[in-house]
């Protein structure tokens, strides 16, 4: 009977110890990725010279990101290409510090160009009131 009770006890610690810190793990992913894609957006509006307030509102328009770049005055390669060299510097950073090795860097760099062609001519969809986030 005491051998039970210490195993339950033991598995009741070892649920309470490891399911917070695997939540917070889940939490802090989610927050990363929501983190980077505020921080490129922003880069993309800053670029552009436009405000997030206007950025958004061709975006509920229906305009796609090409257009706005094109209403931006700007073309989609160079907005692309001094976008990728800000990035590479940033990344660059990482490197130099020790919290990315060039490798890494390099697959981020690589996908940067299938990542800004996939999201050039993709139309906004309207994000229903209960999911709105921003």
């Amino acid at each position: 009977m005491r051998k039970w009770i210490i195993y339950v006890i033991a598995a009741l610690m070892t649920v309470l110890v490891v399911t917070p810190s695997v939540y917070a793990h889940d939490y802090k992913e989610g927050c990363h990725k929501n983190h980077h894609r505020t921080e490129a957006k922003q880069a993309l509006v800053d670029e552009l010279g436009l405000t997030k307030k206007e950025f958004n509102t061709y975006r509920e328009e229906g305009n796609t990101l090409r257009q706005i770049i094109l209403k931006a005055g700007k073309t989609p390669e160079e907005v692309k290409k001094s976008l990728k060299k800000k990035h590479e510097e940033s990344l660059q950073k990482k490197v130099d510090e020790d919290w990315m090795t060039e490798k890494k860097k390099q697959a981020i760099l690589e996908k940067f160009d299938e990542h800004f062609e996939k999201h050039l001519d993709h139309k906004h969809r309207e994000k229903s009131s209960t999911n709105k986030k921003d």
